[in-house]
């Protein structure tokens, strides 16, 4: 049985060839909130000071799972595997997103270093749309009013859900922020597990689901009238599965966001007869309590990764109060065009590998 789509990597392969039985509890993980999402503590440490060949002799059986390095690495490699789960493996948390806290880096190219082991890095522009790097540095103001008798702040784009760059062609595949300082003020992202909300769907909602399309549009902002602080270069729009399949996995998840979802489409792209409607109950359905979680920015060398192709996030820095900010470093790995979700792929998802 495959456990693994073609084009996974021949670690990815090997690895899922052997089963993940071998995988022990060495790292203690706890859920980032519910059941989303999986963070931990690493004290301090570079989880890049390890011995790169364990994962290596990890994927041929000749060591245990020893290392946080090689942790990510099957996240990263086999997202969400489609493998009964283990009561002893991490496949029984299927997390779209992975906290890190306290990591001890004291340069942004041992972030970078890190990030190449998810994929290929995406050049960002800066926020003062100075020349592209590989990383972006994002500052952002507390816009939370000191008096009651001040106005509400007016939104931007990130303080609605989205996934990121979901207006490409080819939308980022992971977000990787890391906080250089948190304002003096614990603030969080919020996380919506995109793949969890679709497993939970109505079959009706389901069915009806399946087999759209959805324009996706740089300029949308939630469909609001609001002006971004800064606006973008140029318009950019494109169509893409309402349900896609994961770039690795195949699990199924919902992929329309508030921030930059027009519209609903029919498979010959035009409008969707009561579209709308039917987004706002994708939208209500997934932004439940049990299907979204919160990360909280608690201190300098917390690391958050989240998977664009299952999981939504938004900023909550309008609830910082002014005169506070908050810094960060941001990446942006490489991601694939979206692929329709199919029911024939249902069962070879879910079915028995015979562990």
């Amino acid at each position: 049985m495959q456990l693994v789509r073609r084009g996974a990597s021949p670690f990815a392969q090997r690895f899922a060839r052997q089963g993940l039985r071998r995988v022990s509890t060495a790292i203690e993980w706890s859920p980032i909130g519910g059941d989303i999402g999986l963070e931990t503590d690493v004290r301090g440490g570079d989880p890049l000071a390890l011995d790169v060949d364990w994962v290596e002799r990890l994927a041929t059986g000749g060591a245990p799972f020893p290392s946080l390095l090689c942790s990510l690495l099957l996240f990263s490699l086999l997202c969400s595997p489609p493998i009964p789960p283990h009561p002893d493996s991490f496949s029984s948390r299927l997390p779209g997103a992975i906290g890190l806290r306290g990591v001890g880096w004291t340069s942004k190219d041992q972030l970078v270093e890190f990030a190449r082991h998810f994929g290929t890095i995406t050049q960002l522009m800066q926020t003062d749309r100075s020349a592209a790097d590989l990383t972006q540095l994002y500052v952002s103001q507390g816009r939370k009013p000191v008096l009651p008798s001040q106005p509400p702040p007016s939104k931007r784009g990130t303080d609605f859900w989205h996934s990121d760059s979901s207006f490409n062609a080819r939308p980022s595949r992971a977000t990787i922020l890391y906080a250089l300082s948190c304002g003096d003020s614990e603030t969080s992202t919020n996380l919506c597990d995109s793949a969890r909300a679709y497993s939970t769907l109505s079959e009706d909602l389901r069915w009806r689901a399946e087999g759209l399309l959805a324009e996706h549009d740089s300029t949308h902002e939630a469909g609001t009238q609001t002006k971004t602080r800064r606006p973008r270069l140029s318009r950019v729009r494109t169509v893409h599965p309402v349900v896609r399949s994961h770039p690795i996995s195949g699990r199924p998840s919902l992929f329309v966001n508030p921030l930059y979802t027009r519209r609903l489409l029919q498979p010959d792209h035009t409008p969707l007869q009561n579209g709308d409607s039917l987004l706002a109950a994708l939208f209500e359905h997934m932004l439940m309590k049990d299907n979204c979680a919160s990360f909280w920015w608690m201190r300098p060398g917390d690391v958050l990764v989240m998977d664009n192709a299952s999981m939504m996030h938004q900023a909550t820095t309008i609830q910082l109060e002014e005169g506070r900010s908050r810094r960060m470093l941001r990446l942006s790995v490489n991601g694939q065009r979206p692929q329709a979700y199919h029911r024939e792929y249902q069962a070879w998802h879910t079915s028995d590998c015979g562990f």
